[in-house]
């Protein structure tokens, strides 16, 4: 991960956010967890994972097996995702980390993408 990339936090319901200064990471970011959405792994389960993941918890040394078939067996989660941006922020958002505060005055572009159970 970058370091202007921030993985961003919890919400009370349940959405993660993830802030970068590349918009086209975001997208590609954003494709990549449609085919995991699309695969029926669905979000409880892609969260639990990469939560597990960027923590670093291995197995045997080894980085957890990412990929989505080893989650579909257990797959509870019939809710789709909704993904929401990624969208520019305004100079007058609250800066997360160092970089985004760092980029912010210099006026470079943060966007930020969200990620949430879908109805």
């Amino acid at each position: 991960m970058d370091e202007s990339e921030n993985t961003g936090s919890e919400s009370e319901g349940g959405a993660l956010i993830v802030r970068s200064n590349w918009e086209g990471y975001l997208k590609e970011f954003a494709t990549a967890v449609g085919v995991w959405d699309e695969l029926g792994c669905g979000f409880d389960n892609w969260k639990k994972f990469l939560v597990s993941v960027c923590a670093g918890n291995t197995v045997e040394n080894e980085i957890l097996d990412w990929h989505p078939e080893n989650y579909l067996p257990h797959n509870s989660d019939s809710s789709k995702l909704a993904i929401l941006g990624p969208n520019r922020l305004s100079q007058h958002n609250e800066p997360w980390t160092n970089f985004e505060a760092k980029y912010l005055e210099c006026g470079e572009p943060i966007y930020e993408i969200t990620f949430s159970k879908g109805g």
